[in-house]
């Protein structure tokens, strides 16, 4: 293995093919060598047979025998001569074979060696091809942050002159706040005395409606006397009279009613306290309260109610709201006119309609109808009178209890209000 340590792998290749060669001419040599010695044999047998036969041919077979002994010595000499060669030829041959062996072991180990680091130099290509990549990668990613970069300096320089700006702003905007601030606390002081005065108006107000409520009742129950007096005395002027004065005192009445639940309303002193009841039987107890108004105009009031409707709301102002709308429809409803209260559930929401089939209202009307600063009172079928407050009434109360109030009609034939309210719905 180290007398071929210098040569390269091409020399080695030709010396083992060499060897290969003269390992194959020995061996043929050798076969040539065994085919003459079985040929002298088989003459040496034949020469023998002949020498029996003849001793004449005995004594020239032994002269010929003693001189092919001679040559067969020669020649066995020659043949352990060749047979020396060959074994040194063949121990130099398996010696060879052996340096072949150890070269071709080495020869592949080099090879595989080859073969790794080919694969080796392969993955390392692949490796500096990606990272070639990544680089061309990162270089076209720092371009384009160098570029963001720039843009961002120019952008924080543009900051910067915004934010001098905005610093000069802030200063003068705290000097208006200042002044603003000196204005709100003025501004404080009157708006606390503004509230005083409103608590002392609200409580005045209702001190006043207080003592107004009592004559009035009292005027009011006088002249229904007064008028079945008169009726008993079938007394038409009186009887006209007094009509007018129990129309007027329960007018007033309704008025100040409205205008005490206006003040509460609006001053936040009117509790809030919605339940759970029965609207129908709220309905017919309303119903029965106004029947009496409605007779003197020969009006009907017709309703198609179910039976036991659940709703959560606050009672007396759904009351109310009940009182002014078909106190509405009597007074905008011809003599001997009709009033129907219809109640429509659907899903979790209860719908009640008032109709009549009055004079109706425009629609120019209607778009003023539940607004506060617009005039919408106007005289009954009879000239009754109004405030116009009511409606004002049933809008905020129908809101307060999470429902909508609107309202339809056609001049000369018919108006129905609406308002809708939550449901009692028994699984809740």
């Amino acid at each position: 293995m180290m007398m071929y340590s210098g040569k390269n792998r091409a020399e080695l290749l030709s010396d083992l093919v060499f060897a290969n060669q003269e390992l194959i001419f020995l061996k043929a040599e050798i076969e040539r060598r065994k085919d003459e010695l079985f040929l002298e044999n088989k003459k040496l047998v034949f020469q023998n047979t002949e020498k029996e036969n003849s001793a004449v041919d005995l004594i020239i077979a032994n002269k010929e025998l003693v001189n092919q002994n001679k040559h067969k010595e020669e020649r066995a000499s020659e043949l352990r001569i060749a047979n020396i060669e060959l074994a040194f030829q063949n121990r130099e041959k398996e010696k060879r074979a052996a340096e072949l062996i150890i070269a071709n072991k080495e020869l592949a180990f080099q090879n595989g060696e080859k073969e790794k680091r080919a694969s080796e130099l392969i993955i390392a290509n692949i490796e500096l091809a990606f990272q070639n990549s990544e680089k061309e990668k990162r270089a076209t990613e720092l371009i384009v942050a160098n570029k963001e970069l720039a843009f961002q300096s120019k952008e924080k320089e543009k900051r910067a002159a915004e934010l001098i700006i905005a610093n000069i702003e802030l200063a003068s905007q705290n000097k208006q706040k200042e002044e603003r601030a000196n204005d709100l606390v003025y501004i404080n002081k009157e708006l606390q005395q503004l509230l005083k005065l409103n608590k002392d108006r609200d409580k005045f107000f209702a001190i006043i409606a207080h003592d107004l409520k009592g004559p009035i009742n009292t005027i009011v129950g006088l002249s229904e006397i007064l008028v079945e007096q008169i009726k008993e005395k079938d007394d038409d002027e009186m009887g006209e009279c007094a009509n007018l004065i129990l129309q007027s005192s329960k007018r007033v009445m309704d008025l100040l009613t409205n205008l005490l639940l206006w003040a509460r309303l609006q001053s936040g002193r009117m509790d809030f306290n919605p339940e759970y009841f029965d609207l129908i039987a709220i309905i017919n107890e309303v119903t029965l309260l106004l029947n009496g108004i409605a007779e003197q105009k020969s009006i009907v009031i017709a309703s198609k109610l179910p039976t036991n409707i659940q709703v959560y709301a606050d009672k007396e102002m759904i009351s109310s709201v009940l009182r002014n709308l078909i106190t509405n429809a009597i007074k905008f409803t011809q003599t001997e006119g009709r009033i129907t209260i219809l109640a429509v559930t659907k899903q979790n929401e209860l719908t009640i309609s008032v109709s009549d089939n009055g004079v109706g209202i425009s629609q120019d009307r209607i778009d003023k109808l539940f607004i506060i600063n617009e005039s919408n009172s106007s005289p009954g079928t009879q000239n009754e009178k109004g405030t116009g407050l009511g409606l004002i009434l049933c809008k905020e109360f129908i809101e307060k209890n999470n429902g909508k109030i609107w309202v339809e009609s056609k001049v000369g034939i018919e108006t129905t209000f609406y308002f809708s309210l939550p449901l009692y719905i028994e699984n809740k």
